[in-house]
């Protein structure tokens, strides 16, 4: 499996870091009190994409993420952890109580990067299940999947590219429309294996 290039690969420790980090957040904004301070750690202070993915009883809570890299890392995991919590469009805001029955799920992102292909074969040959997370583009539509999506329901690497496109509210083979852009993207999951507890790491970056 190919490296994804230009990508500073997070530690064990960077990723607890983040995963705490991103709890505090949460716990913080519902329980209406001053917004923790993010992990002072060099490697976190480096402007990258996340997904925060919360999980209670087998079932999402909320997910949400900033895939283009604008803020720091530390930065952008506590934003989008509050947003995963409070202002996920598909799911009520969530409880101050719930928080202790929640799994909390880093996803730190490499850059999307353009696929140059126009005809299907051209896509499946670029994209690794294992590896590619997707971004399809059209417009105003946008629908992204995390790496894990793929590997977790085992789709061949056509049917992730089919479900990205409507996750982007567009018909499964919008991959093909000239005014449709397709990215690619890696990422390391930090989650924890129960509510506040062990954190495990998942690199789909090489």
């Amino acid at each position: 499996m190919a490296v994804i290039p230009d990508y500073e690969v997070l530690g064990s420790t960077e990723g607890i870091a983040l995963v705490q980090h991103a709890r505090a957040s949460i716990a913080a904004a519902l329980n209406d009190d001053p917004t923790p301070d993010p992990p002072d750690n060099d490697g976190l202070r480096v402007d990258r994409g996340a997904f925060v993915t919360i999980r209670k009883d087998g079932e999402m809570r909320g997910c949400i993420g900033r895939p283009t890299p604008r803020r720091p890392l530390a930065v952008t995991v506590g934003e989008v952890a509050v947003a995963a919590a409070t202002d996920d469009p598909r799911y009520p805001a969530m409880e101050a109580d719930e928080l202790d029955d929640a799994l909390i799920t880093v996803s730190v992102l490499t850059h999307p990067e353009a696929i140059d292909a126009d005809e299907l074969s051209g896509y499946l040959d670029a994209i690794e299940v294992g590896r590619d997370g997707l971004i399809v583009e059209q417009g105003s539509h946008r629908g992204l999947l995390l790496p894990q999506v793929a590997v977790d329901n085992d789709w061949t690497a056509q049917k992730f590219l089919v479900e990205t496109c409507r996750k982007a509210q567009l018909t499964g083979t919008a991959y093909v429309e000239p005014e449709t852009t397709v990215k690619r993207f890696s990422a390391q999951k930090f989650t924890e294996k129960w509510p506040s507890g062990e954190i495990t790491q998942r690199n789909y970056i090489e």
